[in-house]
């Protein structure tokens, strides 16, 4: 059996049991065997510390982030576990199978409004996760004795259905970006690796998804083999609200969801109630949703029975009977995140959390901390009028860290941006998808163009890679303080970027698998354009060039200032160019491949027509305006030494 923890009263907590038919029960109080600690405090618990449980010298528990709420109301405050470490699993003991919830209490039968148990002042309600389960498949009823046993659910019915475009692992790998190494901290923290079963069976990442759902319309749990308390159907206007929250779930990415009959879906939605009666306590704890990865989602009829529940811009809701609930969407995500592979982005669930200043559910729905709050709300019940302050505010939009790690999973929606787009560094937003420092693009030619910055800049177009102005911050969207950090952008899984300018400091810039064009513009650059058939300026200083594979094509474009490139990889069996442009080389013709009698092979001109030198025993190639002249030659690159260079090999534009 599993335990986890909740806080009772402050410095007092209850741990509970979760038995095989879910009900839960008291084990023990603090007196009662278990030592309580703080984090950094071996004798009092203060707000704002972790809470540690000890129990037989073992840690069994913590409680992240732990605060002791009073309130001048009769209420008795109570936070949920961030955090468990569950004991191991005893023989013929299961519980509800690879699932997830948020919970919420209320007084035992509906109770007085004024005496509302609200979370509020740090953890939102939403929050304080009590995770049902770690482990096991699906379950379903032994016909002998009833109990639960461990089952896996059947995987996704055969679908000759053709698999969405998918820029980067279905029509062309190249572009999908290295999902095999060790990956950024934001996509470790929420990315399930453990679980694949139902719609999760067999899936790659970077491949598409696709879940076939469906509405039940019973109060039979086909998973757990037991019929649902309080189940009803969702309403015609709820399951339009649901269908636009998958869709918007598919506008990002590449998953899809395609409403079907109860025996081949994967993901069925239950309307039940989720109250969990308390034996000897006063207060109900009410789980507002759950989830199975790969497979279904339970939503609480008792919080989300009015018809707009599930509506989009809700930030919260209060209850027929007074009760505040995280706002419907955002739930709707977080359990659809679950069913489609998402974790909790704190936990033992993964091997790296999410640190406690960016643990908050503007950057990731799946967070229960909330980011936000209203400093106070009111509402009306049985006639009287209640305030609530602080109240904690749902998101309604996917975070920045949602849409990474469910890029990394599944891919971009190919039809999102996919003209041509230019992207710039620019200020954490908390209003627009991906908060203005996240790129994810669906197609079109589209450029990174940083030409405004004045710092060292580090851009790099491969898919999944972190770029920055000046350094890298040790996270990508707040610091230790909560604070957006400056000078960071993702360029997302699945996203291709075909060009890059750089700024006016010295920049280090470097392409992807497509044929890219890359400026350095300022700056002495390092420019690197990897695979395909490249187009690579320095621009002014002192750049240096690499190719990489493929027929590259390096252009000098820029006023002549004293100094030059050098290019460490030209390579003409791959059919590498050079481009000069005749509006600064004005002595070349205006367009077309260079007449070989302006071509000459050696340390000087020769006659009064050469203008391009080339040195094979330095590398050096320069212009020279006259020829035998007076004027002197100017070094423009150094090319390498020994090529078989010769005018075919240099166009001018």
């Amino acid at each position: 059996m599993y335990d986890f923890i909740m806080e009772d009263t402050p410095n007092r907590v209850r741990v509970i049991d979760i038995n095989r038919s879910g009900v839960q029960t008291i084990l023990a109080q603090p007196d009662e065997g278990y030592d309580i600690q703080a984090a950094g405090a071996a004798e009092t618990v203060q707000q704002g510390q972790d809470l540690w449980i000890y129990q037989d010298g073992e840690l069994r528990a913590v409680v992240q982030d732990y605060y002791a709420y009073h309130s001048s109301a009769p209420a008795v405050a109570y936070n949920t576990a961030d955090y468990y470490t569950p004991p191991p699993l005893t023989d013929n003991a299961t519980t509800l199978p690879h699932s997830t919830a948020t919970t919420t209490t209320t007084p035992s039968g509906g109770g007085s409004p004024g005496a509302l148990p609200f979370v509020i002042g740090g953890i939102a309600v939403a929050g304080g996760v009590a995770a049902l389960a770690a482990g096991g498949g699906g379950s379903k009823k032994d016909g002998n004795n009833g109990d639960a046993q461990p089952n896996h659910p059947a995987s996704p019915a055969a679908s000759g259905d053709d698999p969405a475009r998918h820029n980067g692992s279905v029509s062309d790998s190249r572009f999908a970006g290295d999902r095999s190494t060790n990956n950024y901290y934001f996509i470790q923290a929420l990315n399930n690796t453990d679980n694949k079963e139902g719609h999760l069976a067999g899936h790659v990442m970077g491949q598409p998804l696709t879940v076939r759902y469906h509405f039940a319309t019973d109060a039979y749990d086909r998973i757990g083999g037991f019929y649902l308390s309080g189940f009803r159907a969702f309403s015609e206007t709820q399951k339009a609200d649901i269908r636009a929250a998958m869709a918007n779930i598919s506008r990002y990415t590449n998953v899809r969801f395609i409403e079907a009959g109860a025996s081949e879906a994967t993901l069925h939605y239950y309307l039940d109630d989720l109250t969990i009666a308390q034996e000897g306590h006063a207060e109900d704890t009410i789980v507002t949703g759950y989830a199975r990865y790969g497979g279904d989602v339970h939503l609480n009829v008792r919080g989300f029975a009015a018809d707009d529940a599930f509506r989009h811009g809700k930030q919260y809701i209060i209850n027929g009977e007074g009760n505040f609930f995280p706002a419907g969407w955002a739930t709707l995500f977080h359990e659809i995140g679950h069913s489609i592979g998402l974790t909790h982005p704190f936990g033992d669930q993964n091997s790296v959390s999410l640190s406690r200043s960016e643990n908050r559910d503007d950057l990731t729905l799946m967070s229960y901390t909330a980011a936000h709050h209203a400093g106070q709300i009111s509402f009306t019940l049985n006639g009287e009028r209640y305030y609530i302050n602080d109240v904690p505010l749902s998101p309604t939009q996917p975070g920045i860290y949602d849409l990474i790690a469910l890029h990394y999973r599944y891919g971009v929606n190919p039809d999102y941006k996919s003209g041509n787009d230019t992207y710039h560094f620019s200020r954490f937003d908390p209003a627009v998808p991906g908060n203005g420092i996240y790129i994810f693009d669906g197609g079109g030619q589209d450029m990174l163009d940083a030409s405004d910055q004045t710092q060292n800049l580090f851009l790099d177009l491969t898919p999944g890679s972190w770029n920055y102005a000046g350094s890298k911050t040790a996270q990508l969207a707040l610091n230790d303080y909560g604070q957006p950090n400056s000078g960071q952008l993702f360029i997302g899984y699945g996203t291709q970027i075909e060009s890059a300018k750089g700024g006016t400091g010295h920049d280090t810039i470097k392409g992807n698998s497509a044929a890219n064009y890359l400026f350095g513009y300022d700056g002495n650059d390092s420019i690197d354009g990897g695979a395909g058939n490249d187009q690579i300026e320095g621009g002014r200083g002192a750049d240096t060039l690499t190719g990489g594979r493929g027929a590259d094509t390096f252009r000098f474009a820029s006023p002549l200032d004293g100094t030059h490139d050098t290019i460490t990889d030209f390579n003409l069996r791959e059919g590498d160019l050079l481009e000069l442009d005749h509006r600064i080389y004005t002595a070349l013709q205006e367009s077309g491949t260079l007449n070989a009698g302006q071509f000459v092979r050696g340390s000087a001109a020769q006659d009064e027509d050469d203008r391009i030198i080339y040195n094979p025993a330095t590398g050096e190639l320069a212009y020279d305006p006259d020829g035998s002249g007076a004027a002197a030659a100017t070094l423009i690159a150094n090319i390498g030494r020994d090529l078989e260079l010769n005018a075919n090999h240099i166009h001018i534009i």
